[in-house]
Protein backbone atom coordinates (compact mmCIF):
# COMPACT_ATOMS: atom_id res chain seq x y z
CA UNK A 1 0.00 0.00 0.00
CA UNK A 2 1.05 3.58 -0.72
CA UNK A 3 0.11 6.23 1.86
CA UNK A 4 0.08 9.95 1.10
CA UNK A 5 -0.27 12.77 3.60
CA UNK A 6 -0.84 16.37 2.61
CA UNK A 7 -0.98 19.43 4.85
CA UNK A 8 -2.55 22.54 3.35
CA UNK A 9 -2.23 25.94 4.97
CA UNK A 10 -4.87 28.13 3.43
CA UNK A 11 -4.93 31.79 2.56
CA UNK A 12 -6.94 34.09 4.81
CA UNK A 13 -10.68 33.69 4.19
CA UNK A 14 -10.25 30.79 1.73
CA UNK A 15 -11.00 27.92 4.12
CA UNK A 16 -14.71 27.41 3.23
CA UNK A 17 -14.12 27.36 -0.53
CA UNK A 18 -11.15 25.01 -0.18
CA UNK A 19 -12.99 22.54 2.05
CA UNK A 20 -15.84 22.34 -0.46
CA UNK A 21 -13.39 21.55 -3.27
CA UNK A 22 -11.27 19.01 -1.35
CA UNK A 23 -14.33 17.12 -0.13
CA UNK A 24 -15.53 16.84 -3.72
CA UNK A 25 -12.09 15.63 -4.85
CA UNK A 26 -12.01 13.02 -2.07
CA UNK A 27 -15.49 11.73 -2.92
CA UNK A 28 -14.75 11.45 -6.64
CA UNK A 29 -11.42 9.76 -5.94
CA UNK A 30 -13.09 7.08 -3.85
CA UNK A 31 -15.96 6.63 -6.33
CA UNK A 32 -13.96 6.62 -9.57
CA UNK A 33 -10.51 5.26 -8.76
CA UNK A 34 -10.26 1.53 -8.03
CA UNK A 35 -6.73 2.08 -6.67
CA UNK A 36 -7.86 4.66 -4.09
CA UNK A 37 -8.62 2.77 -0.88
CA UNK A 38 -9.01 5.67 1.57
CA UNK A 39 -9.18 9.47 1.36
CA UNK A 40 -9.68 11.22 4.69
CA UNK A 41 -10.12 15.00 4.92
CA UNK A 42 -9.21 16.28 8.40
CA UNK A 43 -9.84 19.94 9.18
CA UNK A 44 -8.72 22.59 11.64
CA UNK A 45 -10.92 25.55 10.81
CA UNK A 46 -9.42 27.66 13.62
CA UNK A 47 -5.94 27.36 12.12
CA UNK A 48 -7.13 27.37 8.50
CA UNK A 49 -5.45 24.03 7.82
CA UNK A 50 -6.55 20.84 6.11
CA UNK A 51 -4.75 17.50 6.48
CA UNK A 52 -5.29 14.64 4.05
CA UNK A 53 -4.60 10.96 4.58
CA UNK A 54 -4.84 9.02 1.35
CA UNK A 55 -4.21 5.32 0.82
CA UNK A 56 -3.64 3.76 -2.60
CA UNK A 57 -3.08 0.16 -3.61
CA UNK A 58 0.36 1.10 -4.96
CA UNK A 59 2.43 4.00 -6.29
CA UNK A 60 1.00 3.52 -9.80
CA UNK A 61 -2.53 4.07 -8.46
CA UNK A 62 -1.39 7.36 -6.90
CA UNK A 63 0.23 8.37 -10.20
CA UNK A 64 -3.08 7.59 -11.94
CA UNK A 65 -4.92 9.72 -9.34
CA UNK A 66 -2.86 12.75 -10.35
CA UNK A 67 -4.03 12.35 -13.97
CA UNK A 68 -7.76 12.16 -13.20
CA UNK A 69 -9.98 15.00 -14.47
CA UNK A 70 -11.42 15.69 -11.00
CA UNK A 71 -7.89 15.98 -9.54
CA UNK A 72 -6.74 18.34 -12.30
CA UNK A 73 -9.87 20.46 -11.80
CA UNK A 74 -9.23 20.54 -8.04
CA UNK A 75 -5.61 21.62 -8.58
CA UNK A 76 -6.75 24.49 -10.77
CA UNK A 77 -9.43 25.69 -8.33
CA UNK A 78 -7.20 25.29 -5.26
CA UNK A 79 -4.24 27.23 -6.69
CA UNK A 80 -5.57 30.58 -5.47
CA UNK A 81 -6.73 29.22 -2.10
CA UNK A 82 -3.53 27.64 -0.78
CA UNK A 83 -0.71 29.51 0.98
CA UNK A 84 1.47 26.42 1.56
CA UNK A 85 1.33 22.70 0.86
CA UNK A 86 3.44 19.83 2.18
CA UNK A 87 3.20 16.33 0.67
CA UNK A 88 4.76 13.17 2.10
CA UNK A 89 4.55 9.62 0.74
CA UNK A 90 5.03 6.41 2.68
CA UNK A 91 4.94 2.68 2.06
CA UNK A 92 2.60 0.89 4.45
CA UNK A 93 4.59 -1.57 6.56
CA UNK A 94 2.56 -4.73 6.35
CA UNK A 95 5.10 -6.68 8.43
Amino acid sequence: MHAVTVLFRLKEGKYPAFVTEIRRNAQLSLENEPGCVRFDVCVDDMAGEVFLYELYRNEAAFADHKKMPHYLEFQEKAADLVADKSVRCFTLDEG
